[in-house]
């Protein structure tokens, strides 16, 4: 409809299908109507009477999607939108024995080729995977096949293009009409010399899905194992089947034996031939459902897509996770694909069914880490997918992003409000990394910015790999569960993690799994770096630098006891700030591990000499001290259930000095215990320099790694405890030693995240913050 203009009158005619436009009213309009039709009608006449074939559907290929209202260039490029367009059921013959079939498309010039001298050269195909034809790429054509009425295996293709004539030209005009008549009637031997028409023998029948089972048929494809679970957020799997002259049917069943259908209101899995859970959720006449059931009559690849929902609770409400079955609890169903020529083709009839089965992952708990900080802690809980599914490809076509950046480089992402300074949590700083409300630039090769469509809104991939940031990958994780084209803020769950998160998953990371993290986290380091994190460290690392593994995670509610920021009084009422562990996988009693600590004979040291220390006995005194220990020492797998944190730091101290060890120990390697010298951690006594010498000691680096977490609760309770930290830049111990000469620390600094990972030289003069075991 022309719509209101002033001085324009439409008017609808009788019939419906035209209108009268009526103009130059009021008096004194001079103006004019001009009426494009920017459509071309293509219409074919056609007869088919090849002897022993039966032509069974066409489609129109290489019709243009995109409508240009002004400026219609002389030949249409590859930045247009071209799709194929199966005919709708022709119509009875004719008296003459013909049929019509019609299509409307929009303007495609492909021009001229003037190598092209007759009607039969008019072709563009593949032979053996090479090109051959004279015809355009891109040139619009008509496709028709037709089987073989006495051998399954052989089937034919005839190409018909349209243009302004027979021969050489490729122009699809607006405004035009294009009337081709044809009749096909030479048998298949005859017709080779003609380069339009392909007859070939039917391709094997495959079925390819990357599964975590499947049964023994040599006719599915596709890799298999625990690596090919499908993990806890929402999650996809494509199911290809490569069919000729089949009925195909797809089902999702609850036993092995694909007895029992999986009921659609109940099952966690679904079908659906759209590319993505929002247009499988709008599409109303194919919606999501445990069977879908085609007929595929020209050798076609089919894709139909398996979506699950999220596996992060089990059916009590509960975490679905088991603490003690880290590799189990996954749920499984079987998907069916059956194929059979019954009533789709004459011939010989074939059946074959193949069985898969998928198993899903519960997110595993990682520690109270998710939701807000509060002064006791985060308010939430937090899962964590546990599947390197970004290095995996499941459409058989070895294509695949290996590698993501961060993005925006250069670009201060804090300052636009993006929320990346947030060390806590990454959910808000997700949602604007990915949809990019300021169009920050990403300042990186290949990678442009999110795609919007009419209303401004992000596109939405919804589980495919793309080349995007890392945040996108995990907003895509998300779904569209109303339809509406748009990741709300409910629907928001599963999100990149800030580094305060990332490094609470190492610290708490489950014994049986190998992978930490090595992974990008939401915290902007600066306008050039942001924090990732190792198996063992959390850094700097470029925006423009790409990692290959990548971590999401999605709030829960919160569990009864995990980690938290506690005062607690020692048993003369010193009140002190300290951090419980309880509830967390890897804490342990430190007070009472035997192993954990060795006895030394204590020294002193003059003028670089070592002196024993006796009693008043003469015999000489022996003192507790950790034992030394690497990053791969077993005894770091464990941190502290609880341990009390000294409200000052000691200064200016090597690391030996520090563990109250001779100077010694700066140079040995971790394995040779030193001796003990009455420095550093183990004679701090206290507040108020009453406790046993050697109870207090340096933290290991996990424990180190949780007081830089916390270090904002800690600091909150300065009016109770009087814990205080310098706003100047800080390098502090800890106990964990990297190598012979050198030992890891963690860094605080006054305007920047914290890091944590460094290797300093022990005999270097730093921090440290003393700790002493609380039950």
């Amino acid at each position: 409809m022309a719509g209101q203009v002033s001085g324009v009158t439409v008017v609808q005619t009788e019939s419906g299908d035209q209108g009268l436009v009526e103009y130059n009213k009021p008096d004194g309009f001079a103006g004019g109507i001009e009426i494009k039709r920017l459509m071309s009608k293509i219409s074919l006449r056609y007869k088919f009477e090849v002897p022993e074939y039966k032509l069974d559907g066409m489609k129109l290929l290489n019709a243009n999607s995109v409508i240009r209202l002004s400026g219609n260039p002389d030949i249409n490029t590859r930045d247009d939108r071209y799709v194929e367009i199966t005919a709708a059921s022709a119509a009875q013959p004719d008296g003459e024995g013909y049929r019509t079939v019609s299509w409307y498309v929009a303007q495609n010039r492909q021009g001229s080729v003037s190598s092209i001298l007759a009607e039969k050269d008019r072709f563009n195909k593949v032979v053996n995977n090479t090109q051959a034809g004279n015809a355009p790429t891109l040139g619009t054509n008509i496709e028709a096949w037709a089987y073989s009425t006495d051998n399954v295996n052989l089937y034919a293709i005839y190409q018909i293009y349209v243009g302004k004539n027979n021969t050489n030209n490729f122009d699809v005009d607006a405004n035009s009409f294009y009337s081709l008549h044809t009749m096909i009637d030479m048998s298949i031997d005859a017709a080779q010399a003609d380069g339009r028409i392909r007859a070939q023998n039917a391709a094997a029948q495959t079925v390819y899905l990357c599964s975590s089972w499947k049964n023994d048929q040599s006719s599915s494809y596709g890799f298999v194992g625990p690596n090919y679970d499908l993990d806890a957020h929402p999650d996809w799997r494509p199911l290809l089947v490569k069919a000729r002259g089949r009925k195909v049917t797809v089902g999702i069943y609850t036993d092995e034996q694909c007895t029992q259908p999986a009921a659609p209101s109940d099952s966690w899995l679904h079908i659906s031939s759209s590319p993505n859970y929002t247009e499988a959720y709008n599409n109303a006449g194919e919606p999501l459902d445990t069977r879908a059931e085609t007929i595929v009559i020209l050798p076609t690849e089919l894709i139909f897509y398996l979506y699950s929902n999220e596996y992060v609770f089990g059916e009590d409400g509960s975490l679905a996770f088991r603490e003690n079955d880290f590799t189990g609890n996954k749920r499984s169903l079987w998907i069916r694909v059956a194929t059979t020529s019954e009533g789709v083709m004459e011939g010989n009839s074939s059946t074959t069914t193949i069985t898969y089965r998928m198993d899903q992952r519960p997110a595993a708990f990682m520690g109270n880490f998710g939701g807000k900080q509060l002064s006791d802690g985060y308010s939430e809980g937090l899962v964590y997918d546990r599947i390197v599914e970004y290095n995996q490809t499941y459409d058989g076509s070895g294509t695949k992003t290996k590698f993501v950046p961060y993005g925006y480089d250069k670009q201060s992402t804090a300052n636009a409000g993006y929320r990346t300074n947030d060390l806590s949590s990454g959910l808000e700083a997700t949602r604007y990394l990915s949809e990019n409300p300021n169009n920050l630039p990403f300042n990186i090769a290949n990678l442009a910015g999110p795609q919007r469509d009419a209303l401004g809104r992000v596109k939405l991939y919804q589980y495919g790999y793309y080349e995007v940031p890392a945040a996108r990958y995990c907003y895509d994780r998300n779904r569209d569960e109303d339809g509406n084209g748009v990741i709300d803020p409910d629907e928001l769950k599963w999100y990149l993690p800030a580094g305060n998160q990332t490094m609470g998953y190492w610290i708490n990371l489950h014994q049986d799994e190998t992978i930490a993290s090595n992974t990008l986290t939401t915290t902007e380091y600066s306008k050039t770096d942001v924090l990732w994190a190792t198996n063992s460290s959390l850094m700097s690392w470029s925006k423009s630098s790409e990692r290959s593994l990548l971590r999401c995670v999605r709030n829960v509610p919160r569990q009864k006891s995990s980690q938290q920021v506690e005062v607690v009084t020692d048993t003369r009422g010193n009140p002190y700030a300290a951090i419980k562990t309880s509830g967390m996988r890897r804490n342990i009693n430190r007070a009472d591990e035997r192993d954990f600590y060795v006895t030394l004979d204590l020294y002193t040291e003059n003028d670089g000499k070592a002196e024993p220390v006796v009693d008043n006995e003469g015999d000489q005194v022996t003192v507790r001290r950790m034992r030394r220990h690497l990053m791969e020492d077993p005894l770091e797998d464990y941190y502290s259930s609880g341990f009390m944190v000294a409200p000052e730091n000691l200064s200016g101290i090597s690391w030996a000095g520090a563990n109250g060890y001779l100077s010694t120990a700066n140079t040995t390697d971790p394995t040779i215990e030193a001796s003990a010298a009455p420095t550093g951690c183990p004679m701090y006594r206290g507040i108020d320099d009453k406790d046993p010498e050697g109870s207090w000691r340096v933290p290991t680096y996990r424990e180190l790694a949780l007081i830089m977490m916390y270090l904002d609760d800690l600091k909150n309770t300065v009016d109770r405890t009087g814990f205080t930290l310098s706003s100047s830049y800080r390098s502090f111990w800890c106990a964990t030693e990297s190598d012979g000469s050198g030992a890891r620390t963690g860094r605080c600094y006054p305007n920047v995240p914290y890091t944590m990972g460094s290797s300093y030289s022990k005999s270097s003069t730093l921090e440290v913050r003393c700790i002493r075991d609380i039950p």
